[in-house]
C-alpha cells in the first residue's frame, strides 16, 4: 500500500473550506499543515474528518495566541503526540506525531523554520534543536517536512546555496561573517541528516537538473523563485514520487484564497 503524504504552508489563509476540497482531490493519507491560524484549528478537525482523515493534532498547546500560526497534522490512522524535553524558541512552529501506518509506526516532524529576515533572532536556535531531535538513528520509519525557509540555491552538481552565504555577480558565493553555524547547519539538515537515514525524497527521486521552486518573491516585475518546502524521509518507506502543486499557488485557486 501507497501512502500519501501532503505538506502544504497555507500562510495563514482564510479559505479553509476551497483548503480541504484541493486536498480531497488527491486522496491523501497524512496532511501536514503549516501556519493555520489559532481560529482555524476547530474548523479543520470537522473538515479533515469528512475527507477521511480523522485524526488530528496541532501544535497549539497553551493559552497564549501565537501571530506565527500553528502546525496541523491529520491522519487516516491513528497518531498520538510525541513530547520533546527541549523547548524550541517558538514550539508552536514543530510537531512531532507517531502514526499507526500499514507500514509500521512512523514518526512525522512537521516544522515551520523561522525567518531571518522578519525581526525573529531565533532561526539559529530553532534549527540547532531540530537537528538534536534528529540526529541519531530510530527504529521506526521517520519523515521530517514542511517549510524550512532555505536553501537559498541549489546547484546542478547539488551545492546549496544557503542563507548565510553571498553569490557575487559572477555565480561564486562566500560564508558572510558570523553566519558559518546557519550554513552549517542549513546544509546538514538537507545533505547530513542523511547518515541519520532522512533523505530529500524531492530530489532523491528526480535529481538536480529540475530547478523547482516553492516560493517566489518580487522585485520590480521580477520573480525570484525558492525551494523552501521540502520533505525528507526513511529510505525504508521507499518513496516512488514527490512533486510541488504548483496549482495550489498560482492562477485562480490561489486569488481566491489571498485574505
Amino acid at each position: 500500500m501507497t501512502i500519501r503524504l501532503i505538506s502544504w504552508n497555507v500562510n495563514k489563509r482564510r479559505a479553509i473550506a476551497e483548503q480541504i476540497t484541493a486536498l480531497a482531490e488527491r486522496q491523501p493519507d497524512l496532511v501536514a499543515l503549516q501556519e493555520v491560524k489559532a481560529r482555524h484549528l476547530e474548523a479543520l478537525r470537522d473538515h479533515f474528518a469528512a475527507i477521511g482523515l480523522p485524526y488530528v493534532l496541532d501544535s497549539h498547546t497553551n493559552a497564549k495566541i501565537s501571530h506565527r500560526g500553528y502546525i496541523v497534522i491529520a491522519s487516516r490512522w491513528p497518531i498520538t503526540r510525541k513530547k520533546s524535553r527541549q523547548r524550541l524558541p517558538c514550539p508552536e512552529s514543530t510537531l512531532t506525531v507517531c502514526a499507526e501506518t500499514p507500514h509500521g509506526e512512523t514518526e512525522i516532524h512537521a516544522i515551520h523554520v523561522p525567518t531571518s529576515g522578519n525581526g525573529l533572532p531565533f532561526k539559529d536556535a530553532f534549527l540547532e534543536e531540530v537537528c538534536s531531535r534528529l540526529e541519531h538513528r530510530c527504529h521506526r520509519h521517520r519523515i521530517l517536512c514542511g517549510d524550512f525557509n532555505f536553501p537559498q540555491r541549489e546547484l546542478a552538481d547539488g551545492t546549496l546555496i544557503t542563507f548565510g552565504e553571498t553569490i557575487r555577480a559572477d555565480g561564486s558565493f562566500f560564508v558572510r561573517r558570523g553566519s558559518m553555524r546557519r550554513t552549517e547547519i542549513e546544509r546538514f539538515i538537507l545533505n547530513g541528516l542523511t547518515q541519520y537515514d532522512l533523505h530529500d525524497v524531492y530530489r532523491g527521486l528526480n535529481g538536480f537538473t529540475p530547478q523547482d521552486c516553492s516560493w517566489y518573491a518580487y522585485n520590480r516585475g521580477r520573480a525570484f523563485g525558492f525551494r523552501l518546502d521540502h520533505i525528507l524521509a526513511s529510505a525504508s518507506l521507499r518513496p516512488v514520487e514527490c512533486s510541488y502543486l504548483h496549482h495550489l499557488r498560482e492562477g485562480s485557486f490561489q486569488r481566491s484564497l489571498a485574505d
